[in-house]
């Protein structure tokens, strides 16, 4: 029982929803209830626990979707890319999310939708934006006492508008442009507040709003930057990755980025510090991953239609930590099932240096060791090969006229060398650069007796016999250091310590 639960402790739970069809955009709602995912022409609500599916919403064309509040309720707000804007009010009946239907909230009384080429809300569902063909901008303002929409023509970009945001205070709207140009706009006066040139936009991210309304976008392929309100920039990172996506968290201070390799980076921005990563977990391309309102929860879509979800604690890695292994569940529709666990353990090499305290006449030995383990199958156990070698120094007070090869002297060595199998299991009780180790080897030992000294070497007859050792340690990033009790036909029962360094290899 205890020690099922230390192993457990190096297994990462993900809860999988498995669907037909590629995961376009991912939200929670406010208190972690439920959260829902879009494809082409629907949106899905489930249940956060059980994966239940609690409605099905069907809106031709969707462009964007969120949870909010409006007041003490909590609303589901979506648009479409044609401009149609709904809101649902949601109500926790019986522990569980229901979805009120609602006609369209808002409709632009527009001719010839087609012109419209992105569309965004604002999360307080007072602001509507859609960017045009021409490469304006038509802000709507709805007033709910009037039911009539205001809305006001923003001009300035000079090629086409990949993307449009609003601030999380619903104050300002950031639209970004495929010239590398980003613009920001005050919504109360709809006048242009600053504008931010040459920014990197071949990737197709997007200016975004921090949580405190600073603004993030791309400096290169692989670098970021966040400027200030007054157009300032305040710093730049290089993720030394492809970005593919950037997502705010929190308070501004935290933002997540996607990577070309599917790991999701974490920068502390006020430190200008990298944290750590949230490493892939499938083969299949990201498509949207969000975190719940406080970060303790995330979700991640890919484009094989899966959806991950992982408490945020246990897989976030620090920047030199390796992948955990995975236990997925699957639930297909309404079904869940339990799939066999991927293993993601790493081989390595260890190599270390150490000392026996040796039977009499001998008092100790200086010892090599390498040592090869193989986990990637086994994980958390490992099985491998090695190879030891020891010299031993004797108690000159023991060794009185000893004859080596016919010659007697007062002093001799032993040399030991030792090809073994280890196995044995290797485990994390918490933060992935600490780990406990207990190891079993068991080989063929070769013992020979001999002088060693500056003017001359001489060499006896070699001796073979059996080998068996049993020890314990720990390790802490590449550092390990174990003690052992060996055992040989010739030297007997040994105590040994040795400490060296772990390399992980593939």
């Amino acid at each position: 029982g205890i020690l099922l639960n230390i192993f457990l402790c190096n297994f990462c739970i993900a809860q999988v929803v498995k669907t037909p069809f590629p995961i376009n955009k991912l939200s929670w709602s406010h208190n972690n209830e439920a959260f829902s995912f879009s494809e082409g022409n629907n949106i899905f609500l489930r249940d956060s626990k059980t994966y239940e599916l609690l409605n099905t919403i069907n809106i031709k064309n969707i462009s964007n979707f969120t949870f909010s509040r409006e007041g003490e309720k909590q609303v589901l707000l979506a648009i479409s890319k044609d401009g149609f804007f709904f809101v649902y009010n949601l109500e926790l009946k019986d522990g569980k999310l229901t979805l009120t239907s609602q006609q369209p909230y808002f409709s632009i009384n527009m001719s010839n939708r087609r012109n419209i080429s992105q569309v965004a809300f604002s999360e307080n569902s007072d602001y509507i934006a859609l960017a045009m063909e021409d490469n304006s901008i038509n802000l709507f303002f709805k007033l709910r006492i009037s039911k009539q929409a205001f809305s006001k023509k923003l001009s300035g970009h000079w090629s086409s508008i990949y993307n449009l945001g609003f601030s999380k205070d619903s104050k300002y709207l950031v639209s970004t442009s495929s010239d590398g140009t980003a613009m920001v706009w005050d919504c109360g006066n709809s006048n242009q507040k600053i504008i931010l040139r040459n920014i990197y936009t071949e990737n197709q991210v997007p200016a975004l709003f921090l949580n405190n309304s600073n603004i993030i976008c791309c400096d290169s392929e692989s670098s970021f930057a966040v400027y200030n309100l007054n157009g300032e920039k305040q710093l730049s990172i290089n993720t030394l990755n492809k970005i593919r996506m950037i997502k705010p968290m929190l308070t501004g201070r935290y933002v997540s980025i996607l990577t070309d390799e599917n790991e999701i980076q974490i920068y502390d921005i006020s430190n200008n510090k990298w944290i750590g990563y949230i490493p892939k977990c499938s083969a299949s391309m990201v498509t949207d991953y969000q975190f719940n309102k406080d970060c303790t929860y995330i979700l991640i879509g890919t484009q094989d239609g899966c959806i991950y979800k992982y408490v945020l604690a246990e897989v976030l890695l620090h920047p030199n930590e390796k992948p955990k292994k995975i236990i997925k569940e699957t639930s297909e529709l309404n079904k869940i099932q339990t799939a066999r666990p991927v293993i993601e353990g790493r081989n390595s090499l260890v190599l270390s240096a150490g000392a026996s305290y040796l039977q009499s006449p001998f008092l100790f030995s200086l010892n090599l060791d390498a040592q090869f383990r193989y986990r990637k199958k086994l994980e958390p156990f490992f099985l491998g090969i090695g190879l030891e070698g020891q010299l031993g120094f004797s108690k000159d007070s023991e060794i009185q006229n000893y004859r080596l090869n016919g010659e007697k002297f007062n002093n001799l060595n032993i040399i030991t060398g030792t090809l073994y199998v280890p196995m044995g299991i290797q485990f994390f009780p918490g933060n992935r650069n600490f780990y406990f180790i207990f190891v079993c080897k068991g080989g063929v030992r070769i013992t020979e007796l001999a002088l060693l000294s500056k003017s001359r070497y001489i060499i006896g007859d070699y001796e073979t016999t059996y080998y068996v050792s049993g020890g314990t340690g720990f390790g802490y990033r590449f550092f390990e250091t174990t003690v052992n009790l060996e055992y040989d036909g010739i030297g007997k029962l040994n105590p040994s310590i040795y400490a060296g360094l772990n390399f992980k290899m593939g």
